[in-house]
């Protein structure tokens, strides 16, 4: 059996994530690490990477419980990390994929806004999802990422290096969090003509917008993006309650699990007995 990834988070987020049946991504220059908006060089582009940040180490961790539960009184989310619920594309227009060929964890509507677009890197697993790699200067491996090309008609385009290594390497001193990620790759949206994406004055127009995005460092107009999971996840997920929790968030998290889920298991952390905040 593959072995699970987990999130250490608060119950207010666990009872988000049963209600809504959906993980929210969060823009990389909105995460703890602030280093990881700084590395990328000429070009911003943790402005244009939204993540969900996991993590592969089974045993549960000290410093991530400190960091991202409330008084270690939250918990540690597990699941099975093939968690998305893929379904076939449906597009409005079949100029650009055929209705049912491709499987995409967010539904065709969503890809394309006035607001944002989100490039479908999610096709391909290893853009989508991808185990952090801790090393002592990530800005090495970034710097030459987005290269400018001008083609004969004098207009510029954007090549992006290596898509699936955005958003892959972090500093070293992070290295205990052994971090799992899914990336989206989210671009500012571009005002819609009645005609759709299809239509001459969109496909004409979003190329130079792009590079003027890019090369401006324009934002999406979005901070985060949910995306749905698999109920058969949902329905097999394992919470482990903090270190430091009391008896009333045991009783909340068995309602939850009782109510939005089938097999939904609880268990008391390892650590429980054995830690305490100290009194100074």
């Amino acid at each position: 059996m593959e072995k699970l990834i987990h999130h250490y988070t608060t119950l207010n987020t666990l009872a988000l994530i049963l209600r809504t049946k959906k993980i929210r991504f969060n823009r990389l220059d909105r995460v703890d690490d602030v280093t990881e908006s700084k590395i990328y060089g000429e070009y911003d582009l943790s402005k244009y990477l939204f993540v969900s940040c996991w993590t592969s180490e089974q045993n549960e961790n000290i410093p991530q419980w400190h960091m991202y539960t409330e008084g270690m009184k939250g918990v540690r989310i597990s699941f099975n990390k093939d968690m998305f619920n893929y379904k076939p594309l449906n597009p409005i227009n079949e100029s650009f994929v055929k209705k049912g060929e491709v499987l995409s964890p967010i539904p065709f509507e969503s890809l394309f806004t006035d607001d944002y677009i989100i490039i479908p890197n999610f096709i391909n697993k290893e853009e989508f999802e991808r185990k952090v790699e801790y090393v002592n200067n990530p800005s090495v491996y970034y710097k030459d990422t987005v290269e400018l090309i001008k083609k004969p008609d004098e207009t510029l385009m954007i090549k992006i290096k290596e898509v699936k290594n955005l958003a892959m390497y972090k500093n070293e001193e992070w290295s205990f969090q052994k971090e799992y990620r899914f990336v989206l790759f989210i671009l500012p949206g571009y005002p819609i003509p009645e005609g759709g994406i299809s239509d001459e004055r969109y496909t004409r127009a979003m190329p130079s917008f792009v590079v003027n995005a890019i090369t401006t460092g324009v934002a999406p107009k979005i901070d985060y993006f949910d995306v749905e999971l698999r109920q058969e996840v949902l329905d097999n997920i394992e919470v482990t309650l903090g270190p430091l929790h009391n008896w009333g968030d045991e009783i909340i998290v068995e309602s939850l699990l009782a109510k939005y889920t089938k097999n939904g298991k609880v268990s008391e952390s390892k650590l429980t007995g054995n830690i305490r905040i100290p009194r100074r």
